[in-house]
């Protein structure tokens, strides 16, 4: 009598929940599906782990994850059905960086000049007292290192809402169009009208900025905990306000294709601290570009592709 060979169970990425496809990120049914229903592939086959990137040490994802900028960069030149969603996105960037840069930042700059006045900002007592410091200190890193500060104070104001709101929304059409892309050169077996339509489309957007409100609060929690480094004199401000942004810029450009894919609250916190140095990289490159005149008018098309192209190769979902 034969013996049947037990198929191998699919692994998770967070216990009590259904496993998903390597390739597409599509939920399977159980453990021992026999093939996905997203892309249509047979979990156990060879080809599952054919477009993934394996982890490898710190410093290569570190440095995979910023290479994701450039790539984002490619595959928006070199895919013309992604450039109707991209140019919206261009002219918003475009308008956001002129906006910004003309008529909040040079006022901004002489304000914190003027807080480092020994009796500015006396009538801040009480609570009030701890914004006050908080100024004074930006106000002495734009004094004494105001090359470095006011990069660093455009790519932040970049990043907080609307702008960034306006950007996870988008960022979800974007990546429903690469995920098509990819599902084309699979030759994926199925109905592509099937898989995408407006209604999940407009319900992942919803979902994609009520997450990115959420990951404010938490940014601003996290600004909040490591309060005490910013009381180092320039060096350590200078610290303070670019570590949260970069490590939250990587969960907000990745945290839209993960609601379109459903992800629960818990299975993106595993997914995220899965692979935190690949993110990390693809955050500091999104904010160091935020903070380059000209090029930080087309960060936000770029990083949109780039974002959706680092989940869809990962090698664990």
């Amino acid at each position: 009598m034969e013996k049947t060979e037990e198929r191998p169970t699919l692994t998770k990425l967070v216990g009590g929940l259904k496993p998903r496809c390597l390739r597409c990120g599509s939920r399977f049914f159980d453990e021992t599906s026999t093939v996905c229903p997203g892309c249509n592939i047979d979990p156990v086959s060879p080809d599952m782990r054919t477009h993934v990137v394996p982890r490898g040490s710190r410093q290569r994802e570190f440095l995979r994850g910023v290479a994701y900028l450039p790539r984002g960069a490619w595959k928006a030149l070199t895919s013309p059905h992604l450039w109707p969603t991209l140019a919206l996105l261009l002219v918003l960037n475009v308008i956001f960086v002129l906006s910004v840069t003309t008529l909040v930042i040079p006022p901004l700059e002489n304000w914190l000049r003027y807080t480092t006045a020994p009796e500015s900002l006396a009538q801040w007592t009480g609570t009030l007292a701890v914004f006050r410091y908080v100024a004074r200190l930006l106000g002495w890193l734009v004094r004494t290192s105001s090359y470095f500060a006011i990069p660093a104070l455009t790519a932040w104001i970049l990043s907080t809402p609307p702008f960034r709101v306006i950007l996870a929304a988008l960022s979800t059409h974007v990546s429903e169009q690469i995920e098509r892309d990819r599902l084309r050169d699979w030759a994926a077996p199925f109905s592509l009208a099937a898989a995408f339509n407006t209604l999940k489309l407009h319900r992942s957007m919803g979902a994609a900025v009520l997450s990115s409100l959420v990951l404010t609060l938490e940014e601003s929690a996290l600004y909040v905990a490591t309060f005490p480094i910013a009381l180092v004199p320039v060096v350590g401000t200078f610290a303070w306000l670019v570590f949260p942004r970069c490590v939250f810029a990587g969960l907000d450009l990745t945290d839209p294709t993960l609601c379109r894919k459903l992800y629960y609250p818990g299975e993106k916190v595993a997914l995220w601290w899965t692979h935190r140095w690949r993110l990390l990289g693809l955050g500091c490159a999104f904010f160091f570009v935020l903070g380059i005149p000209v090029l930080s008018a087309f960060a936000f098309p770029v990083a949109a592709a780039g974002g959706a192209l680092l989940y869809f190769e990962l090698d664990r979902k």
